[in-house]
Formats: C-alpha cells, structure tokens, sequence
C-alpha cells in the first residue's frame, strides 16, 4: 500500500512584515500537509507488546525506557501490560545491529550552532509488527549499515526544555554534553526509537499536521523589487482563493509569480555581496517555498540544502524556538530560526517519506 502525502496551501493574510534583522522582513503563511495511514484498521481490538531486539550495550533504564517508544496508535490497537504477556496478537519489535561510530567533531559540541554535526555512524535498523505466527504484517526499514546517518547537537536533546537551554545559553550545558558523548550507543538507540515511533504513527494512524512558512524580502529602497514581487504573490494567491468563482484566478497564475520571482530571489541571494546572511539564507528559502508550491521538489532541496539550518532530522517532530519574532492578535510573526524549524519539517517531508507527494489547494 502506498502513502499518501497532502499538502494544502493554507491561508496567507498577513498584511504587516516583521523586521528581524538589520536588512531582512517576512510575512507568514501556513502550509498544512496530510500522510494519509498505509494500514487499514482490522475489525476488532489488537493486543500488542513492544520488544527490543539490540546488540547495543548502554544502561538497563535506558533499554526499557525505548520500548515506550515502540507504540501503535489508534483504539483499535491495546498495549497490554506485563501480567497479560503471552495473550498479545501482536509484536512491535525493533531491530538494530551493530553500530560504526565515524568521527566526533574537533569543536567543543556544548558551542556548535544546533544544527551542526556531532558524529557519524553507521548502522542497520527496522522496526516491524509481526503476528503470532512470525509471519509480518508491516514493517519499515530505519537504517541501511552502508549508509552515514548524522548526529546533530539538536538531535542529542531529547528533551524539548533541555534543548532549548542548550540553545540559547550553551555555556551552561558543557556537562550536560559531555555525559552524553559519553555513551553514544543511547544517542543512536533514542534517535531511532523516535523513528520507529514516527513510522508507527504514519502507518497505522496517519496524521494532519500545519507549518507555518515566511516569504522573506530586504529592507531598503534599493530592494523595492523584492517586496513588490512579495506582495505580488500575496495578493495574487488571495486571488485564487477567493470565495467567488467570478472573481477567482486559476492555479496558473500563482505559479506564474513564484516562477518570476525565483531568479529574483537568486539573483539578489547569490550577487549582494552586502546582504547579511539570515538575509541571503531568507531568499533561497523562498525558492524552496517557491519550488514545493509548483511541485518540483528535486529543486526545492537543492535550495534547501544551501541552508543549513534546514537540515533535516532523522525524525519529524516540531522545533519549538523561542518567539523572536511576535504576534499581533490570531497572527504570528516568525523569526528566521522560526521559518528554518518550519524548512525543517518540510526538508524531512521530501527526503524521507514517498514520492508521491502533491499540493491541493
């Protein structure tokens, strides 16, 4: 069975721009994607159990703590516990073999950028459901032994407030990195566990989620274009959404302005020597926006890639950075770490899940 994966263009009415640095502005519009579940539910209630199969050594807590992990949502799938083992219709197992660390970075890890790269490695993993036969009933690989996976400083922090710590005062967590380099094994093991969760979750449950993205342009007269093609493309998508079938523009017309105003974005990007460099990154991010609303996603990670902020993790979950930007009412203005947490997201989107991936708007 083949996953589906929605995007719909959401709504983009924000009428005032955010200056968060020196030569930079952003207006906000929201993207809201669908994975649509692969397995459908069976006809009755299904016991199941969560199993670790590792070569891994690191503590016994932590062992037990990853099987929390391995979780099936939906009420038609019941987690039973310790006293009903052997009554489970299901297994969910997951499988990791031996791990080749690569190299840990000179740096001091407590002072790298969140997004940077910590250690390499290297190792096969798959989380299955199998029933009570053996037999499989799904399965998805994690990780292909022939393959580098990277660990990222915010990949290491599996708690949300530790991490945001370790972002913004990352004097104070030297200790805090240091204990955990110290066992790299439940680095991997964590990082993989939050995979087979996520996989669990588009599987057997599916999920409709929101990200909120910004068009960025340059403050100055001499950047005039930039904001005219900007506001363009607002007014024009607002166009196409109009409630009124008269007065309502086809699709083609919002691809039109993002296909003219992508070798704008390049252009002032990859010239403008004086640009500040959330500025420069702003506008490749554009492109990138640009290229997922007309589909050619090849192109828009290409774009993606040339921001290392936009990174993607090994898993889909939401970055949270703290609010730079502001809000106004019901509107929210985000911050260039913001809109890079939200590129994020949408990098993960085309790298790691099918390619059968589309807007509907």
């Amino acid at each position: 069975m083949i996953k589906k994966i929605l995007l719909l263009a959401g709504l983009a009415l924000v009428n005032l721009s955010l200056c968060f640095s020196q030569k930079s502005s952003s207006k906000t519009f929201t993207f809201q994607y669908e994975i649509d579940k692969s397995f459908n539910a069976p006809d009755k209630v299904t016991k199941y159990r969560p199993e670790l199969m590792t070569t891994l050594s690191t503590e016994q807590y932590v062992l037990n703590d990853i099987k929390k992990h391995l979780v099936i949502p939906g009420s038609f799938y019941s987690l039973i516990n310790e006293s009903l083992l052997g009554s489970e219709d299901w297994v969910v197992t997951l499988h990791t073999g031996d791990v080749t660390m690569g190299p840990t970075t000179d740096k001091p890890v407590h002072l790298l950028a969140p997004h940077e790269d910590v250690f390499t490695y290297r190792t096969s993993a798959k989380v299955a459901v199998t029933d009570k036969s053996g037999a499989v009933v799904w399965e998805k690989v994690l990780a292909d032994a022939s393959t580098d996976k990277v660990m990222t400083k915010r990949d290491m922090f599996i708690d949300k407030s530790t991490q945001r710590v370790n972002e913004q005062r990352p004097e104070e967590m030297k200790p805090a990195t240091d204990r955990l380099l110290a066992d790299k094994n439940k680095l991997v093991l964590y990082s993989l566990a939050d995979q087979a969760r996520q996989a669990l979750l588009f599987a057997f449950n599916g999920t409709r989620e929101t990200m909120q993205v910004s068009l960025f342009s340059v403050k100055g007269k001499a950047y005039g274009e930039l904001d005219e093609i900007r506001e363009n493309i607002f007014d024009t998508y607002l166009k196409y959404r109009a409630l009124s079938k008269k007065n309502r523009l086809p699709k083609e017309a919002v691809d039109e302005v993002f296909r003219k105003a992508i070798p704008l974005w390049e252009k002032v990007a990859t010239e403008d020597k004086t640009l500040e460099e959330k500025a420069t990154k702003g506008l490749l991010l554009n492109c990138a926006v640009a290229y997922c609303w007309l589909g050619e996603y090849d192109k828009a990670k290409t774009y993606l890639d040339k921001v290392p902020e936009a990174a993607a993790h090994d898993s889909l979950y939401k970055d949270e950075p703290e609010m730079e930007g502001g809000t106004l009412g019901a509107t929210t203005f985000l911050s260039f770490d913001q809109s890079a947490a939200a590129a994020r997201e949408m990098q993960f989107l085309l790298q790691r899940l099918p390619s059968e991936m589309k807007f509907t708007q």
